[in-house]
């Protein structure tokens, strides 16, 4: 520092910049004495692996099918990048009744069609227990009608977007609700248009978030609408009446170092819940250059940084906003690195959930945590070996008895973004969370199915997220929706036990059953059933568990198991009485020798099955 300048490294695309910014006052560099410190390491525990994603909905191919315009919405960046979606808005939301919303891409001959679906896992409002795209529900609407849905709440109305690609040119996309009637014994999904009046103020719209309780009227909606530009949004806040659309404040984030694009930032509402004020983040401007726009009254130049470079989380009021910090206490400027961004608030404990950007100049993210009320101090999270970033997407806090806290999220700063669980050990300070890698939690620890971001977890430990399949046959691979969930348990009763080794040996062989393929190396074989073997518990229901934190809570009531009578065919055919004499002879075959008995049985499962 050399009087009241202060040369900066700024960081893009993985191109070092440098940028010389005047300060009226001059300010000390690097980490203050009161900055947060690094957690302790993580303990090395020796835990069953036993996660393993089961796939719900497939969501895209693994090529995309959109085009070089479209890139945010229409590419499989959509599915893998670690913006997670709609440029930081989010992807798939689940409410309390386990049901999950979101957009998949639809192949129209021309390209692809995101539309907005709904998953049951059982039947409600009308339709069957399953996967459902609600624009095909709704008269007026055509196959071509792009749609997405980015939140739901606990009695059914959905909220999102339709009509077009938000941030590009001309854009027709309007923020959008489908309310699901409950009491309707056929289906009955009403498509409300929320933001009725084009231009006024925004010229397009999108939803991103619902207050998701039923019992807070009127419900409160919030998102982004493109204001002055198509590639430059505002926060937003929408009605069910049909009344315009507006912003929830104009106000900017304070110190704001570079007045010239002071029209020019982007900002947006991410959540919203117990009837707090939403939150969300600012950013500067769209990575798209001007030129791509039409005018703006823009002027300056564009300067880049780690977050194009100015980024911050806050609370949107009508009468302004507060911004969540690294650390309230040290000086606010360009120089001090204070950059944040939130993603959401939980619905338990008004804990808010994003990352902080520690070090100006590395680019380096960490998830971080704020209470709702404490927005000027974050606590970070340890961000797993050999990650370079990461962002915490959402908080849980469990039931007492039911593991401990958990913090869901992915890194950041390289594709595809990869998915993480911070859980807190026993014994630990509130803030004292140990970060996993969650492709380290399954059986074989590989990366066939790369598990992404990380969204949701019930109490019993299951996990809703976005999987990438490289490895399955060409027909099957692509972006799936999925439930991180039990590995090996494919009835569901939380046993690893004779009906499943028998839905194994019915798709032995099989390079399209991501759930049985335990060993994600695209084929169902002699690997996958000796990992089976291994976890195997029979009579006994056993819980999902954490490295640290605990065990998850059991379902009250247990699934029935489906009968195996074909199994029991099959194992008789080779001199077994039961599953425990077959298990005990594994060991001793050799492999073409176990394959050999292995494809007989599934013949003979799968002919005792069709009759």
């Amino acid at each position: 520092m050399q009087g009241n300048r202060v040369v900066l490294g700024f960081c893009f695309g993985g191109i070092g910049w440098l940028t010389l910014v005047s300060f009226g006052t001059s300010l000390a560099m690097g980490e203050p004495a009161v900055a947060l410190q690094t957690s302790p390491p993580c303990p090395s525990e020796n835990v069953a692996r036993v996660y393993h994603p089961r796939p719900v909905l497939r969501l895209g191919s693994l090529n995309g099918c959109g085009t070089q315009q479209f890139p945010t919405f229409m590419r499989d960046a959509w599915y893998a990048s670690a913006l997670a979606g709609a440029d930081q808005l989010g992807v798939i939301s689940m409410n309390a009744h386990g049901q999950i919303v979101g957009t998949f891409l639809v192949q129209d001959g021309v390209g692809c069609v995101p539309r907005p679906f709904i998953w049951l896992p059982v039947g409600a409002y009308g339709l069957a227990a399953g996967a459902h795209d609600l624009m095909s529900y709704v008269a007026g609407t055509s196959a071509s009608t792009p749609g997405y849905a980015l939140d739901l709440t606990d009695d059914g109305l959905v909220v999102g977007g339709s009509g077009g690609i938000p941030e590009v040119t001309g854009s027709t996309c309007r923020a959008t609700a489908w309310r699901l009637h409950t009491s309707a014994a056929m289906p009955h999904i009403e498509m409300i248009d929320l933001d009725p009046i084009a231009t006024t103020p925004f010229r397009w719209s999108i939803a991103v978030a619902a207050e998701p309780f039923p019992d807070l009227k009127p419900v409160e909606i919030v998102g982004t609408g493109a204001k002055i530009c198509d590639g430059f949004r505002t926060n937003a806040k929408f009605r069910l009446t049909g009344a315009a659309a507006s912003t929830i404040t104009d106000a900017q984030p304070s110190n704001f170092f570079n007045s010239y694009f002071v029209n020019g930032l982007r900002s947006w509402a991410c959540d919203v819940v117990n009837g707090m004020a939403p939150v969300g983040s600012f950013d500067m401007p769209s990575p798209m250059s001007l030129a791509e726009h039409p005018p703006c009254p823009l002027d300056g130049p564009t300067i880049f940084g780690c977050a194009f470079p100015y980024w911050c989380g806050a609370q949107f009021y009508g009468s302004g906003l507060v911004e969540f910090r690294r650390d309230a206490t040290f000086p606010h400027s360009i120089s001090d690195g204070q950059i944040t961004g939130v993603r959401s608030i939980s619905q338990e404990g008004g804990m808010v959930a994003g990352f902080v950007e520690p070090h100006l100049g590395t680019c380096g993210q960490q998830g971080a945590l704020w209470p709702y009320s404490e927005p000027g101090h974050a606590r970070k999270l340890p961000s797993p070996n050999g990650f370079p970033g990461a962002t915490a997407q959402r908080w849980r806090h469990m039931p007492s008895g039911c593991g401990t806290d958990v913090v869901l999220g992915w890194s950041t700063k390289y594709e595809p973004a990869l998915g993480i669980i911070w859980s807190r050990c026993a014994g630990a300070t509130d803030w004292d969370f140990c970060g996993w890698k969650a492709g380290s939690l399954t059986p074989s620890g590989t990366e066939g199915f790369e598990i992404l971001q990380m969204y949701e977890i019930n109490e019993l430990g299951e996990v809703i997220v976005i999987v990438r399949d490289d490895v399955s046959a060409p027909s099957a691979r692509g972006y799936y929706l999925a439930v991180f969930g039990k590995a090996g348990d494919f009835n569901h009763d939380w046993r690893i036990g004779a009906p499943d080794l028998s839905m194994l040996f019915n798709v032995w062989g099989s390079t399209q059953h991501m759930e049985q393929d335990l060993d994600q190396n695209g084929v169902v074989d002699a690997l996958d059933l000796a990992i089976l073997l291994q976890m195997w518990s029979d009579t006994e229901r056993v819980p999902l568990r954490l490295p640290c934190g605990g065990t998850f809570c059991l379902p009250e009531i247990a699934r029935a198991a489906p009968p195996c009578a074909g199994l029991e065919l099959a194992l008789a055919a080779f001199g077994y009485d039961c599953c425990a004499d077959f298990r005990a002879s594994v060991p001793t075959m050799d492999g073409p020798c176990l394959n050999a008995m292995c494809e007989t049985m599934s013949a003979i499962i799968q002919f005792v099955g069709e009759e």
